[in-house]
């Protein structure tokens, strides 16, 4: 049935990947075997159709993580991270991406933030698992995806960087995590659509896109080349002599990424979402872009 169903969303450009699947080892009433035999066989089919995941790592970071390299999977997102560094270390070693939200608002989640504050940018996603995981000042109640933003500037303050430097990076990483993602943000859409436990779900948090507008365009270019500049100056450590060099593949990344970034941003703030941010399904706690 699952293969059915993602074979049928193939075509549809709000079908960006497969999740929210994986292991939990937190709750001890749950049955290892029959949970590990239905990773198994997500992942199975994650790879034999070429889609990213998002997986549910509580207790089990170590065992996702072997699925994953067991699977040859080397896209997509842990969702909530709360292991070690070296676990860390050995997710991003597999392509994998890290999210973080409301629990790194918490002063007491040291190792949330430690995490959050010392592992490369390029390794972070934000998302809200909403109706869980609630920032600090909504402790105890409902959480929803319009409180992304005060996520980010808490995130952005333990960092050191500003709002807009920390939106450019974890857009770039939501969009290496969920290669279908570009696809879906060009699109006037009302959801955003994964495939979980055999169905595919809807998340009614998406809202319609915000109107086309040309100054919005030139924003994103710029940003998009801004992105550039700063992604191959981070990867490459390129000597001074080289910054031109950088710059002009900068501008050509800027117009490969600028479109995209344009109608990202444009439907980001038309739902009142931060950018880069992994919204989940109230209905299933599945991630979505």
């Amino acid at each position: 049935m699952l293969r059915e169903e993602i074979a049928a969303s193939m075509d549809d450009p709000l079908f960006v990947g497969i999740g929210e699947i994986g292991l939990d080892y937190f709750v001890p009433s749950l049955d290892d075997a029959r949970q590990q035999f239905f990773y198994d066989e997500q992942l199975k089919l994650a790879r034999e159709f070429d889609l990213p995941v998002i997986c549910h790592v509580r207790k089990s970071q170590d065992k996702v993580l072997k699925g994953l390299r067991v699977h040859d999977i080397h896209c997509g997102i842990a969702h909530a991270f709360n292991g070690s560094f070296q676990q860390a270390e050995a997710f991003i070693a597999q392509g994998m991406r890290l999210g973080f939200g409301g629990n790194v608002t918490f002063e007491c989640a040291l190792q949330i933030r430690r995490l959050a504050t010392e592992l490369p940018l390029d390794a972070i996603v934000l998302e809200t698992d909403a109706p869980d995981i609630a920032p600090s000042w909504r402790y105890k109640e409902r959480n929803t995806p319009d409180q992304v933003p005060r996520i980010a500037a808490v995130l952005a303050q333990l960092r050191g960087l500003n709002e807009h430097a920390l939106s450019i990076g974890t857009t770039a990483n939501a969009h290496a995590a969920l290669p279908r993602l570009p696809l879906a943000s060009s699109q006037s859409i009302s959801s955003t659509h994964c495939v979980c436990a055999g169905r595919s779900v809807r998340s009614g948090a998406h809202a319609l896109a915000a109107s086309r507008s040309e100054e919005e365009d030139v924003r994103a270019i710029l940003l998009g080349f801004a992105l550039g500049v700063w992604w191959l100056q981070q990867q490459a450590r390129l000597p001074d002599r080289a910054v031109w060099m950088a710059c002009g593949a900068g501008f050509v990344i800027a117009v490969i990424s600028g479109v995209i970034s344009a109608d990202a941003h444009r439907m980001l703030r038309g739902r009142g979402v931060h950018a880069g941010v992994l919204v989940c399904c109230d209905a299933c706690g599945s991630a979505l872009a």
